[in-house]
């Protein structure tokens, strides 16, 4: 007999940020999960953009790479496959490095492990082009990469930003702010908990 919701984690965790987070003041803006997949959500004029049916924001499928590994979804070369952490963990094994997790990449690419910096340099750059495309499609005043699996101020966020930069029109670099943000797992839940705090609120308010 309780309300219950059920919401795409990347609409949650963008409603969090709004209510709660680092987009308070912002009225237009792009969020990225940075995890095992990749998704996005947008807020466009102070509002959740969710698309024609709800399913803005799947920027995980978009092809980076047409030739490359097959996706679950049946398509060659999605984002995911290559940007993911779970694909980017998958290339270091294939590269026979001992690595657990990103931050252990990371770390061996400091240390000039050249394989390590080639699969941190290819992901980055994947990431960096689906976002130029975003912004010059939506022209968010902020993106914010929210990464949930410690991927750092290192090489792939370096990258990224740097793909970023170097592909959209010169007139985007002053007004569009990337910001990396480390969050916490328990950040995916914050999101989830905003999702029924947000209904409440609109039934409060009377617009629902």
């Amino acid at each position: 007999g309780i309300p219950a919701y059920i919401d795409n984690d990347a609409n949650a965790i963008a409603t969090g940020e709004k209510l709660f987070g680092v987009a308070r003041e912002l009225v237009n803006f792009t969020i990225l999960t940075l995890s095992k997949n990749i998704g996005s959500a947008h807020y466009i004029d102070g509002r959740l953009y969710r698309g024609h049916d709800g399913g803005a924001g799947e920027i995980g499928h978009i092809t980076v790479a047409p030739t490359g590994p097959l996706c679950p979804c049946g398509k060659q070369g999605c984002l995911d496959m290559v940007a993911a952490s779970a694909a980017i963990l998958s290339a270091a094994k294939a590269a026979h490095l001992a690595v657990q997790t990103v931050s252990d990449l990371e770390a061996l690419a400091v240390n000039g492990n050249v394989q390590a910096s080639a699969i941190l340099r290819e992901a980055g750059h994947a990431l960096g082009l689906t976002v130029a495309s975003i912004i010059q499609t939506n022209n968010p005043n902020v993106v914010i990469f929210a990464d949930i699996v410690g991927f750092g101020n290192g090489l792939f966020s370096m990258a990224t930003l740097h793909a970023t930069e170097n592909n959209i029109l010169p007139r985007f670099l002053s007004s569009t702010r990337l910001l990396f943000h480390p969050v916490e797992r328990s950040f995916v839940a914050r999101g989830a908990a905003s999702i029924a705090a947000h209904q409440y609120l609109l039934v409060c308010a009377g617009v629902q």
